[in-house]
């Protein structure tokens, strides 16, 4: 299938590996790399300062964003038959990739961009990508194969059974982990030690904030049962952990090392962090309160009655008030837009509305005192023993 893009000397396709700063993306894009058993170059991505957060907007992606070191190792011959990415910021050289070059992409979890651009797309459900014909949802992310046991390292293998992994993540999207919860991590490992008996192994991962792993060593401080290893100041032990471990704690907010410890085939216990209100929530929320959604594109309005006896207290003199509710009222919503044609046909709906509307109220007047009490509407058919008219339901 890559016959187009190879030259003819070459004998096999040549896979391009494109690493960014995230480990856990990396370590996806490597395993995956690994498992096609075609030679893979590895290419890591560095940008340019300031220019992390630029949006995806091209089709042909760009080499903007990247150091001029990165450039010219992207714009080097021959061109990767196939590129595996993972992330925003490895989606444009990926595209780049595939307009100038010809390669196949190939991404991992969210594509930062329509889904349409790429070749393939690699996901998980907590990305929310939109599905497509070229999208494929796993329920949980890669993982490398599990190695045959060769002997757990000296200090290992003299812990007591039975070993403990507690594995802690960090912030992520709705969740966090501070010093807070990282104190109610250790409190809820050093009961399990308790109750159980055995060794702790305490890893942090590279989004464990520095705070959070303060309390974490202060509240496990290292001893012989229980060893911390700190990403970022100790040599990262994460994986000689997890296969030397007979029972894992993991928190809720990484789904790579819930996916590595149920691996493993040992009981996995999932420790609960605290919600958050994020900036991303707070936007929601805002754009939700004045009918938008978070694409800035205006929410469809459903007009429904959820108690058709309103419609005879709007009818009553004494209440105040006659005709149906009007617009801006607390029982309607502004319409969407529509075209002309639209509009004229909406005109002639509600023409026909209040032309059959009297004979309407005046039935579910008289045989409301005799009928059972209606239950709000959802457009369903009334129920047995029930009028139409004590089912109505408007939507627009």
């Amino acid at each position: 299938m890559f016959q187009a893009f190879r030259p003819a000397a070459q004998a096999a396709p040549v896979v391009w590996a494109l690493l960014a700063r995230r480990p856990g993306d990396n370590a996806q894009i490597e395993t995956l790399a690994a498992a096609t058993g075609l030679p893979v170059v590895v290419k890591r991505l560095e940008l340019r300062k300031g220019l992390e957060a630029l949006p995806n907007l091209r089709r042909t992606g760009s080499l903007f964003s990247y150091d001029a070191a990165t450039q010219d190792a992207l714009r080097a011959a021959p061109p990767p038959d196939l590129v595996i990415a993972a992330g925003k910021r490895s989606a444009p050289a990926a595209l780049w990739l595939k307009a100038r070059r010809g390669s196949r992409l190939l991404h991992l979890g969210r594509s930062w961009a329509p889904g349409a651009w790429f070749d393939a797309v690699l996901t998980t459900p907590q990305y929310g990508q939109p599905p497509g014909p070229n999208v494929v949802v796993n329920l949980f992310p890669l993982t490398p194969p599990r190695a045959e046991a060769a002997g757990d390292p000296g200090d290992l293998a003299a812990l007591a059974r039975p070993r403990l992994l507690v594995a802690a993540g960090g912030d992520a999207a709705g969740l966090r982990f501070g010093p807070a919860e990282a104190a109610a991590l250790a409190r809820r490992a050093l009961e399990r030690q308790r109750d159980d008996g055995g060794a702790l192994m305490v890893a942090t991962s590279p989004r464990t904030s520095a705070a959070a792993a303060e309390a974490l060593k202060a509240a496990i401080p290292p001893s012989g049962d229980r060893l911390v290893s700190i990403f970022g100041e100790d040599p990262n032990r994460y994986r000689d952990f997890l296969a030397a471990a007979d029972a894992a704690i993991v928190t809720e907010d990484s789904v790579s090392m819930a996916a590595d410890a149920a691996a493993t085939g040992r009981p996995v216990e999932f420790f609960s962090l605290t919600p958050r209100r994020d900036g991303s929530g707070l936007l929601r929320s805002a754009l939700g309160a004045i009918g938008l959604d978070r694409r800035g594109r205006r929410r469809p309005h459903r007009f429904r009655a959820r108690d058709p006896r309103a419609y005879e207290r709007a009818e009553d003199p004494a209440a105040g008030s006659t005709g149906p509710p009007r617009r801006g009222s607390r029982r309607s919503s502004p319409p969407p837009r529509r075209s002309p044609a639209g509009w004229r046909r909406k005109r002639a709906e509600l023409r026909e509305n209040h032309r059959v509307m009297p004979a309407l109220l005046a039935r579910v007047s008289t045989t409301s005192a005799s009928r059972p009490a209606i239950p709000e509407s959802r457009g369903c058919p009334a129920p047995p023993g029930m009028t139409a008219a004590g089912g109505l339901a408007w939507r627009r």
